[in-house]
């Protein structure tokens, strides 16, 4: 129906068919004052939605912690660390603190410029493959160590370091760390057992294997103890 005659109808008489086109007129006028009401950024309406998201505080993602190991874990964790370690006896290395299983264990160690076949000396790269293998990683960030002074400012700083002459009783699964003629941190090795007021180790890097050994827990050559766990 055009303009005019809805016009002629609205002059002339109203008929079904102009009062058709005015209910039409109607609620077109009607969506038309609720869509522009609802645009309205003055009443924060659906104008200003963009700008809300964008602007809306972005919540920093959370990285959940791994519950405390119960005793029963740690203890479990310690005897898989002897275990693992105790299974690599007799390993030798290449010349020049090089082969394949020290590159294993060389792998262990995490972290930007490790280079699991550099010529280092690989003494905290065994314990810090055992404790791996256990399940709990050790040193900072749990990425492990190939510097003993490294592993022991991390037990220090954590409360797991106990002075070899302050009276602790080294458990399985310990950390044995000895001084050499270069530094009191100078080498490390993992505790098997202590018995008969010896402590019994298993130790990479000493003689150029993976090699047993004992000393009693208070000698001269040992400084200090790390509980891992």
């Amino acid at each position: 129906m055009s303009p005019s005659t809805i016009m002629r109808e609205l002059r002339d008489g109203h008929s079904p068919a102009a009062r058709t086109g005015l209910q039409w007129l109607l609620l077109g006028a009607i969506l038309t004052t609720i869509v522009v009401f609802l645009m309205s950024p003055a009443i924060g309406g659906l104008a200003s939605l963009p700008g809300q998201i964008l602007d809306r505080p972005v919540p920093a993602p959370t990285r959940a912690t791994a519950p405390p190991l119960t005793a029963s874990q740690r203890m479990a964790a310690r005897r898989t660390a002897v275990r693992v370690a105790i299974s690599q006896a007799g390993v030798r290395e290449r010349p020049g603190n090089r082969g394949a299983r020290i590159v294993k264990y060389r792998r262990a160690v995490i972290g930007a410029g490790e280079n699991p076949r550099s010529a280092e000396p690989w003494c905290a790269d065994f314990v810090s493959w055992a404790w791996r293998r256990a399940g709990v990683p050790i040193g900072f960030g749990g990425l492990g160590s190939d510097y003993v002074p490294e592993l022991v400012a991390w037990a220090r700083l954590t409360r797991r370091w106990h002075w070899a002459r302050d009276g602790y009783t080294p458990r399985s699964g310990d950390l044995i760390v000895y001084k050499t003629r270069a530094s009191m941190r100078g080498h490390i090795g993992l505790v098997v057992k202590l018995q008969g007021g010896r402590v019994h180790t298993i130790e990479g890097n000493l003689g150029d294997r993976v090699m047993r050994s004992s000393v009693k827990g208070w000698a001269p050559n040992v400084t200090g103890y790390i509980s891992p766990v």
